[in-house]
């Protein structure tokens, strides 16, 4: 099915599919050492997809705390790293969201979460 390619018309592929936002409290070492592991994992086992983390370990944008951000650009990537995330995430909370045109939105209502919110 093209489902598992391309996404509907309203998620903009120019700005990525989805985004995997990992929050994490950078004062907490369990965190830390997990955070780290897990971003290495992506890395490896996710060679193709977009994984940023600042290395400052600092809030930045509409997050409350420290995260790393891994981006999506197919729908089978999205399902993919989902189902991964559930799995593998230990004691951290991912905020998961597609990008429109409406930022707010994407966050506050579009948003899924894996874990607590």
């Amino acid at each position: 099915s093209s489902t598992y390619e391309t996404f509907p018309d309203l998620i903009l592929l120019s700005r990525n599919g989805f985004d995997f936002h990992v929050y994490f409290m950078p004062t907490n070492p369990v965190h830390v050492r997990h955070v780290l592991q897990l971003h290495q994992r992506i890395l490896s086992e996710f060679p193709e997809y977009i994984c940023n983390m600042h290395s400052d370990q600092i809030c930045s944008g509409p997050h409350p705390t420290a995260t790393f951000k891994v981006l999506t650009n197919t729908p089978h990537q999205t399902g993919a790293l989902f189902g991964w995330l559930v799995v593998n995430r230990g004691p951290v909370d991912i905020l998961v969201h597609p990008n429109r045109c409406d930022t707010y939105r994407d966050h506050a209502e579009l948003a899924s979460w894996i874990g607590q919110p």
